[in-house]
């Protein structure tokens, strides 16, 4: 299909989902399957972009790379846009890992659960007691001890993820905030770019445990001089 073509039917779709689908002047859309070049730049309207490959429920081996890919394309995506780390089931032998994800991602938190196949406790520790979501005030991101760390793969390492949570201090009459982080074993499986498929290190081996040092100056927000 020709470029123009394609630029005529993405205006138009953008047109109808601008006029029929805002809600507080929030636009009712996540751009999925949308990490190409041509689609980022066209984030006009629409500011939520899917950061990952989709929640596969029926692939063990996908749910600890799927962590992996949101955290590293967040450092990217949060500067274009929200990003989105995908539904979840609250069911699933997964579900703790995906949970912690969504609670330190600053993401929307939503799940793919069957009407009535539900852990309502796990939910809960998402939620206030009015169902509205303590979302945190920016996109999370890997610290910089892990930024090149091959957390998947090289055995030792935990893929650590921190967010900020600001809010207004009435007494000091200035916004201030709090960090939070979070540490995951996510070792065992990466994505194979050359086979384009996720390899899996040893199936038959136990992943081993991994130590994490959690700091301060983890949360960039510290460093960048913001109070606490």
């Amino acid at each position: 299909m020709e470029n123009s073509v394609k630029q005529h039917f993405a205006s138009i779709s953008t047109a109808v989902i601008n006029q029929n689908n805002v809600d507080n002047e929030a636009i009712n859309c996540i751009n999925c399957m949308s990490h190409s070049t041509e689609n980022i730049y066209r984030y006009k309207h629409t500011s939520i972009i899917r950061a990952s490959d989709d929640f596969y429920p029926s692939r063990p081996y996908s749910h600890t790379v799927h962590l992996i890919n949101v955290a590293y394309n967040s450092l990217f995506l949060r500067e274009v846009c929200l990003p989105d780390w995908d539904m979840f089931q609250s069911l699933h032998p997964s579900a703790s890992l995906h949970a912690a994800a969504r609670a330190i991602g600053g993401c929307p938190v939503y799940v793919s659960d069957k009407p009535g196949n539900h852990d309502p406790e796990l939910l809960k520790k998402l939620v206030f007691k009015d169902g509205s979501v303590p979302r945190a005030s920016q996109s999370g991101v890997p610290t910089r001890d892990c930024l090149f760390s091959n957390v998947g793969e090289d055995g030792v390492t935990a893929l650590k993820v921190f967010n900020w949570n600001s809010y207004k201090n009435r007494d000091l009459g200035k916004v201030v905030g709090s960090g939070v982080i979070a540490a995951f074993n996510v070792q065992g499986v990466m994505w194979d770019f050359e086979r384009r498929k996720n390899h899996v290190q040893d199936p038959s081996k136990p992943i081993l445990p991994v130590d994490a040092t959690i700091r301060p100056r983890d949360v960039e927000s510290f460093n960048n001089g913001e109070n606490a």
